[in-house]
């Protein structure tokens, strides 16, 4: 583990070769990457500064999850991200448009997967129909990314 300080005191701590996992994900939301053009980013600490979004809420059906793993890949650093979450409804424009996908985890902690540059998030979606009347039906929601950036902390 490296640890150091980034700027303005905010603690930074780097894990090599081991997946961050970045908690439950609580809340979920989707956003046009072309609605990002405010978007800063700082690379080195992680860090999304956001102009006020307005993002679109989905429903979620039980708690998500989101890793972010990262490796060295032609002497650069490459992260795969892979969110999955369950959601009640699936909107139209969601999935095989251009949108970034931000979520909430359950310290409170807002993260955004995405950017303005490519190469932007991949969401899948696939309809579950259960087998019995207790288990909520709905859709297992996939969000795979794989950039230099990987999952930034909004602030």
């Amino acid at each position: 583990m490296e640890a150091g300080t980034g700027s303005p005191g905010i603690p930074v701590v780097q894990v090599k070769n081991q997946p961050k996992v970045l908690g439950f994900v609580v809340e979920l939301e989707y956003i046009p990457i072309k609605e990002l053009t405010g978007m800063v980013v700082d690379q080195e600490l992680s860090l999304a500064y956001l102009p006020e979004l307005t993002p679109e809420p989905l429903c979620m059906v039980s708690l998500g999850d989101c890793t972010d793993e990262s490796r060295i890949e032609n002497r650069e650093l490459i992260h795969t991200v892979k969110l999955t979450a369950r959601i009640k409804e699936l909107p139209y424009n969601l999935c095989g448009t251009e949108n970034a996908v931000v979520f909430r985890t359950v310290d409170n902690s807002r993260y955004i997967i995405g950017g303005v540059d490519k190469p932007y998030p991949v969401i899948t979606a696939v309809q579950n129909f259960p087998g019995d009347v207790q288990t909520a039906s709905g859709y297992t929601l996939t969000v795979e990314y794989q950039s230099a950036m990987g999952v930034l902390l909004i602030r």
